[in-house]
């Protein structure tokens, strides 16, 4: 163990130690592995090194200071506490690492180039970062790429001070992260793929809370390589406690005058690569803009086949939106979302749709940027709107609303072998029906219950077919599908009176 002071540290917030704490790290590096110890204090250093067997460790009381000289850091890896192609390194401890993010040099603008990470790892393996807080950063407040064996534990991250403050991003495989607490301005927990043929895979993360002016639990965008095989439980989403940046209900129809998250749960598939197998569940979430945003997009940049978005299963969800922008499960024209199950979701929506919500048309925009507003500050549906989706389960859902809403609880487009059941949600407008379907094939609603008073259930164009309405509540309506043929629709076993 070699402690900085030793060498000659200073924790004086002025003096900067750059130097000697490398040297601490090269000395033990050179020793064949060992800890480095920040005792309490705090120190001003320009970018780490962390080297093979080597753990920084910072103990209660100590803060690593990110130097505001653009000159203390390598244009390569640019970042606070960076490695590359290490084994066995760790940064543990109850102290914590400001970045500096919110100092005048670091305010360069959105996706501005030279502002350093706190945590950067680029292919290393077994990496451990545990109970260190991380606040402030410039721009991502740490970066897992292409790492593998990697451990996230009782993490606390802050940093709401510049653009881009995504909180943990992890294009790796064999990872877990637990217990950590992620407040940003940007995407919280965010899921990236930057090479087409190495996925980010074998990931656990359970036990967060995340909060986001963004996005709280997303998948991309940059989906080259894609994702499998991730696993995400047992979180919890709430409002951010700042936003200096974004402020969405001052220039987005429709959302409320709180901080909000833009998604609960984002994926997103629109370069070229693949999501399969993917779980989420056991989540809670408050002032979220969009509960679950679900996109297969094409923005190529490469010569590559579009991408691909199934084997999905997304459970128990509990959520409280706060915008027009509703639920949506989107593919792109002939190439479809497969095989998707959402089951036992509760979900309170803000209501407040109009007719000229409930009438507007959106736009495929596949190759626009993946985020919930892509098309348009609202949907025509206020529950789920889906399109282009083949092999849909949507089970046990309760939605309701806190203000009336006259748009349609669910649209549906150019969809395949769906299936609702067990749903109960509040009545749309008057002259809006309950479901819409266009160009739908081999759908089955069933279950449905505690509808009050109301026209219709039911409307579906002329190239739907093999609808099947079964086991439902239907006392209430006067209509129970129109227009329709008995080719079109089967209707089975439901209370009419």
């Amino acid at each position: 163990e070699i402690n900085i002071i030793l060498l000659g540290a200073k924790p004086d917030s002025i003096s900067n130690n750059t130097v000697i704490i490398q040297s601490a790290i090269d000395q033990c590096y050179l020793a064949g592995g060992g800890r480095v110890l920040v005792p309490a204090g705090k120190y001003i250093t320009g970018s780490l090194n962390l080297k093979n067997n080597v753990e920084l460790h910072l103990e209660s009381g100590a803060v690593i200071i990110g130097s505001i000289n653009p000159a203390d850091y390598p244009q390569n890896d640019i970042a606070l506490i960076s490695a590359r192609g290490q084994k066995n390194i760790s940064v543990t401890g109850q102290g914590r690492i400001n970045g500096r993010g919110n100092s005048e040099v670091w305010q360069l603008g959105d996706n501005a180039e030279g502002r350093p990470k706190i945590i950067y790892f680029v292919d290393c393996q077994d990496i451990l970062v545990e109970g260190i807080t991380l606040t402030n950063s410039a721009f991502w407040v740490s970066d897992y790429r292409g790492c593998n064996y990697v451990k996230i534990n009782n993490v606390k991250i802050y940093s709401y001070g510049n653009h881009n403050n995504d909180g943990i991003d992890i294009d790796s495989r064999n990872v877990v992260v637990s217990d950590c607490i992620v407040e940003t301005d940007d995407d919280a927990l965010c899921f990236k793929s930057h090479t087409h043929d190495q996925p980010c895979e074998n990931v656990a993360v359970t036990n967060c809370v995340l909060a986001s002016n963004c996005n709280a639990i997303k998948f991309g965008t940059a989906s080259h390589g894609g994702f499998r095989n991730i696993s995400v439980s047992n979180c919890v989403i709430k409002r951010p406690v700042e936003d200096q940046i974004r402020q969405w209900h001052k220039h987005i129809e429709g959302i409320d005058s709180g901080h909000t998250v833009i998604s609960g749960i984002a994926l997103e598939s629109v370069d070229g690569g693949i999501i399969d197998q993917v779980k989420i569940s056991d989540i809670i979430m408050d002032g979220v803009q969009t509960p679950i945003f679900i996109k297969l997009g094409d923005r190529r940049r490469y010569n590559k086949m579009p991408g691909q978005l199934k084997n999905v299963q997304i459970n128990n969800i509990v959520a409280r939106n706060a915008s027009l922008i509703s639920s949506s499960i989107t593919g792109f024209p002939g190439h479809y979302i497969k095989n998707v199950s959402i089951s036992n979701v509760q979900i309170t929506y803000q209501g407040g749709g109009t007719r000229k919500h409930y009438e507007y048309e959106p736009p495929e925009n596949e190759k626009g940027s993946p985020e919930n507003r892509m098309f348009g500050h609202y949907l025509p549906s206020y529950g789920f709107f889906i399109r282009h989706v083949k092999n849909l389960l949507l089970n046990n859902i309760l939605i309701s609303l806190a203000e009336p809403d006259y748009r349609s609880v669910i649209r549906m487009n150019d969809v395949e072998d769906i299936k609702i059941s067990g749903m109960r949600a509040d009545n749309p407008g008057s002259e809006a029906p309950v479901f819409e379907i266009t160009s739908g094939k081999n759908i089955i609603i069933s279950e449905t219950w505690g509808w009050e008073k109301h026209d219709k259930f039911l409307s579906l164009d002329e190239k739907s077919n093999g609808i099947i309405i079964m086991n439902n509540d239907l006392s209430n309506f006067s209509k129970i599908a129109e227009p329709y043929s008995k080719e079109q629709v089967k209707i089975i076993n439901n209370i009419v009176e």
